[in-house]
């Protein structure tokens, strides 16, 4: 055996003698269990914060407050034509009455994008509107940005490759 082999092998065992000492399992199943319940409480709030946005969203389209709900996006990038293209289709939104209104974290998998689009904010989540039409008309609001802050992202024309 060569020289290298049996300091891999010794290493093993070493690492393996630990592994296997009950205060170390003890360790290693406390640090397993802190980061598992920090992941899953900052998950918990970003869900939150998502709902806080879906039920601002609602209560602005409620009120038909076109300022409130330009409010909770993210206009970043965004040339003044497009933005008074969303306006219009916030006004015609608010002749249709809202069925309901959930708030869901999405995985990458949910988030596909246009190619020759790209969104001003990192996608985070999304607010599924359902409206009270005989057509089933719903929209999907994707949201993004600090997961303490999100708001809803507007999808801009993607730069041209680069040559």
């Amino acid at each position: 055996m060569s020289p290298f082999a049996s300091v891999l092998v010794n290493a093993h065992l070493l690492m393996l003698s630990f592994a296997f000492t009950p205060r170390l399992r003890l360790w290693a199943l406390s640090g397993f269990l802190a980061c598992l319940l920090a992941v899953m409480g900052v998950n918990v709030w970003r869900l939150a914060e998502l709902k806080a946005l879906a039920r601002d969203w609602q209560l602005a389209h409620s009120r038909k407050d076109l300022p409130a709900i330009e409010a909770l996006y993210c206009w970043d990038e965004v040339d003044p034509s497009l933005r008074l293209k969303m306006q219009e289709v916030f006004r015609q939104e608010f002749e249709i009455p809202v069925r309901s209104v959930t708030a869901e974290l999405a995985s990458k998998i949910d988030l596909f994008l246009v190619e020759a689009q790209r969104p001003n904010l990192e996608p985070t989540g999304v607010v599924v509107v359902q409206f009270e039409s005989a057509d089933g008309l719903g929209a999907r609001l994707i949201a993004g940005g600090p997961w303490w802050r999100p708001k809803f992202t507007v999808f801009l024309p993607a730069p041209p490759p680069a040559k």
